[in-house]
């Protein structure tokens, strides 16, 4: 492939700090550049770059990625109204990739040549626009609701093109799959090392201590009794989510787990899903998925359990149906807001340019709207023979159309020092960040904002996702500055217990009747007062 600047210069693009704090981002159904709007939210640890006040310049909206409407990268093209929705499959990624020879090259950017808006526009991704998909999803929604599984078959032969005859399946019902031996070990092996990592996590979940004499606090975890698991099926099988998602639910003792999944052509379900569902003890499964899935485990259906929770990755219509959901009368919640795969690496002049090359790719062949974002630190990183390395592997993917338009999203920064590069990665706020660097640990206190961090030359990206024992459920689209991943935590609740002494509410009581007397809550305080009272006379 011909290799060819992503686009003419950064600076060229509008970067505009507007007079108005809001800023609406465009439609994805834009045929030219898309917009994206930040707002200053908050001072990532040791942000200086210049003297120019970089993080005081307030809302800025950024014009020019082009993510859609290149001639030169062939045709792309976006769903924007429920009639074209409803022709395609919604696991499928919005953009609908045509296999066509895609000129690719991440555009090279040196920080120093960079002012603050600039900067502050590098974190912006492609934006989606949610309201036109919920205008999609809601009726989905809403129909799921009313008609329950019958509505669920129809959206599965409008969407997948598959009739089924029943919906769901009780996982104790199903004989167990064969599979390869090799296969099946190496989902072992993950499922072992996801178990014993999540196990460890239990150690932190109940704590009780003593506030003062006769004063006891405690804090104990509950398992959320039903939760409804997302396993994405549209142009990859993730049979590795099905790990990272029942795991921890089975670790948690959720009572009720459904692993929704879209099914095979011929309507069964995935034999690797059903494998890692099986071994991680799911009670049901959901052979459907998209916006429709979603809406039976929140809603219930008559076959499907209602859930009281959903967690799992998908695309735009997935999580666009999580959040509708989540502010219904359905009563669920959900893990957090999703968004495209995404990777920054960070590498100095020792890393392999074939490494780097390997760790950005496998993200950008998860679809054409992942962004993958190299930072260099130091001018002697020879970011030639990287992006040579990036065209040749690229070339060799099976994906590797896919993967070329999704660097079209993407760019290298050349940085000059580490305090530099930890600081554009704390803005970014990366689903997984690479630190691919001598003595990478010594980096880790100066990284604040990640979903996942693979630390020295010997950890890619890919251990995460599948099998070192961390969850690869992550906050995407620089939701890392407020979320965390998938955890232990995401399938408990947890309740706070007290309980006092006599000596512990004379000692307290008084307090908390004052406090009360302040609030004008004259109930509050007679609760304590009356009790105070009977104290005394005791004694």
């Amino acid at each position: 492939m011909v290799m060819q600047s992503l686009t003419t210069s950064l600076v060229s693009s509008t970067c505009v700090v507007p007079t108005s704090a809001s800023l609406r981002s465009s439609s994805p159904s834009s045929s030219s550049s898309s917009v994206f709007s930040q707002k200053a939210a908050f001072t990532p640890r040791g942000l200086s770059f210049g003297s120019s006040g970089l993080l005081n310049s307030g809302a800025v909206q950024v014009s020019g990625r082009p993510s859609v409407g290149l001639p030169s990268v062939g045709r792309i093209s976006t769903m924007a109204s429920q009639a074209s929705v409803q022709k395609v499959d919604q696991e499928s990624p919005v953009l609908a990739v045509v296999d066509e020879p895609v000129q690719i090259k991440l555009r090279s950017l040196k920080l120093s040549d960079l002012g603050p808006s600039e900067i502050r526009g590098l974190q912006a991704r492609p934006r989606i626009d949610f309201s036109n998909i919920q205008s999609i999803v809601g009726p989905i929604v809403e129909d799921v609701r009313k008609r329950g599984d019958e509505a669920v078959k129809e959206y599965t032969v409008r969407f997948d093109k598959v009739t089924l005859e029943n919906i769901v399946e009780l996982v104790a019902d199903l004989p167990d799959p064969e599979l390869d031996p090799e296969v099946k070990a190496a989902f072992d092996v993950a499922y072992a090392n996801i178990r014993t990592f999540h196990a460890a996590q239990k150690k932190t979940q109940s704590m009780e201590v003593e506030t003062m004499p006769g004063v006891r606090c405690k804090r104990v975890a509950r398992a959320i009794s039903n939760v409804g698991l997302y396993v994405p099926g549209g142009t990859a099988v993730l049979p590795s989510t099905a790990l990272m998602l029942a795991v921890p639910a089975q670790i948690a003792v959720c009572k009720t787990v459904v692993v929704a999944t879209p099914p095979r052509p011929d309507g069964s379900i995935c034999p690797e899903v059903l494998y890692c569902a099986k071994k991680a003890g799911a009670t049901h499964i959901l052979k459907a998925g998209g916006a429709q899935a979603v809406a039976a485990m929140a809603w219930g259906t008559d076959t499907c359990p209602k859930v009281d929770k959903i967690l799992g990755p998908g695309n735009q219509y997935v999580t666009a149906a999580k959040m509708l959901l989540q502010n219904s009368e359905a009563m669920v919640s959900i893990d957090m807001p999703a968004g495209p795969s995404e990777v920054l690496v960070i590498a100095d002049k020792y890393a392999s340019p074939a490494h780097i090359a390997a760790d950005l790719l496998s993200q950008a062949e998860h679809g054409p709207d992942s962004q993958v974002v190299f930072v260099a630190v130091g001018d002697d990183v020879d970011v030639e023979a990287i992006e040579a390395e990036v065209e040749a592997q690229c070339n060799a993917l099976p994906r590797g159309s896919i993967a070329a338009k999704a660097l079209q999203n993407s760019f290298t920064l050349i940085v000059s020092t580490k305090a530099e590069a930890c600081a554009f990665s704390n803005l970014y706020a990366p689903e997984h960040l690479i630190v691919n660097v001598e003595n990478a640990a010594s980096w880790l206190d100066s990284i604040d904002n990640a979903g996942s961090v693979f630390l020295g030359r010997w950890t890619p990206e890919s251990v995460g996702d599948y099998a070192s024992g961390t969850n690869h459920v992550l906050p995407t689209y620089g939701y890392a500055r407020m979320y965390g991943g998938v955890s232990l935590d995401s399938f408990v609740k947890y309740m706070t217990v007290q309980s006092l002494s006599s000596e512990g509410l004379l000692a307290l009581g008084p307090s908390v009747a004052k406090m009360a007397e302040v609030e004008g809550l004259d109930a509050h305080a007679r609760a304590v007062t009356l009790r105070l009272k009977d104290l005394k006379a005791q004694k």
